[in-house]
C-alpha cells in the first residue's frame, strides 16, 4: 500500500528492486478510495484488500495485473486484515473485533468467533489449514491461537504487549511484533504452546517489514 498517489492504493514490485532501481513498480488500484492491507492468495492468483470505496471497509480481490476486481464481503460494518487459507479457498477476517471466513467467491460468510469481550484482530492461518492465530486486544495484546471453527483458544503469550502474529508454515512458529521495554517494537518467535519464547530481531525500524514478508511468504 502506498499514497503516492494522494490516497492509499495497492502496487506491487519485485521483492529485488531497491529503491525501485529496476522500475519494476506497478499500480493495481487507482479508486480515488482508499486501498489497503493487501494479501497475496498461496496460489499467486489473487490479491485480497481492504477498500472504503462503498463508503465502509470491505474486502475485495483483484488479479495481480489489476484486472478482475471482485467484491467479497458486503454489509455497513468495517471488515480488516483479510488472510488466505493455505488452498486460497477462503479468506479469514476481522468484522466487529470477531473473526470470520469466507470462501474465495463471496459464498458462505461465516462468523467463528463470538461474545468476544476483546478484540479479536490479525488473523492468520496455519500451514495445514486447521489453526487460526490472532490478536487478542483490551486492555493489553496478547497472541492467541485456535482451530479454524473458532474451538479450543489458546492465549499463548502473557506479557500484554504483543500483536500482530504470522505463521511460519516452514517450521510451525509464531512470530509477534511485541514491545517489552522502552527501546521500541521488535519481533519474538514461540512455539505454538507457548513455550521457546524468544528474540528474534530486537530493531523497531524493521519489524513491519519483517512481519509483511512472513504474512505473506510465510517462511
Amino acid at each position: 500500500m502506498s499514497e503516492r498517489s494522494g490516497n492509499q492504493d495497492i502496487w506491487i514490485i519485485n521483492s529485488m528492486d531497491y529503491a525501485e532501481q529496476s522500475s519494476s513498480l506497478t499500480q493495481l488500484t487507482n479508486n480515488g478510495s482508499n486501498d489497503h492491507h493487501p494479501a497475496w492468495s498461496p496460489d499467486g492468483n489473487h490479491i485480497a484488500f481492504v477498500s472504503d470505496r462503498s463508503g465502509v471497509d470491505l474486502i475485495y480481490t483483484i488479479f495481480p495485473d489489476g484486472t478482475g476486481l471482485t467484491q467479497i464481503t458486503t454489509g455497513d460494518v468495517n471488515d480488516s486484515h483479510p488472510t488466505w487459507s493455505p488452498d486460497s479457498s477462503q479468506i479469514a477476517f476481522s468484522r466487529d473485533d470477531e473473526i470470520w471466513v469466507i470462501n474465495a467467491d463471496g459464498t458462505n460468510l461465516t462468523q467463528i468467533t463470538s461474545g468476544s469481550v476483546e478484540h479479536y484482530i490479525d488473523p492468520v492461518w496455519s500451514s495445514d489449514g486447521s489453526q487460526v492465530a490472532f490478536t487478542k486486544s483490551l486492555y493489553v495484546d496478547e497472541v492467541a491461537i485456535m482451530d479454524k471453527d473458532g474451538s479450543n483458544q489458546e492465549v499463548i503469550t502473557t506479557s500484554g504487549k504483543d500483536k500482530l502474529p504470522a505463521w511460519s508454515w516452514k517450521t510451525n512458529k509464531l512470530v509477534f511484533v511485541s514491545q517489552r521495554n522502552d527501546t521500541g517494537f521488535g519481533i519474538r518467535i514461540i512455539d505454538t504452546n507457548g513455550s521457546n519464547d524468544n528474540v528474534y530481531i530486537d530493531n523497531e525500524e524493521t519489524y513491519i517489514g519483517l512481519l509483511s514478508l512472513y504474512r505473506n511468504h510465510h517462511h
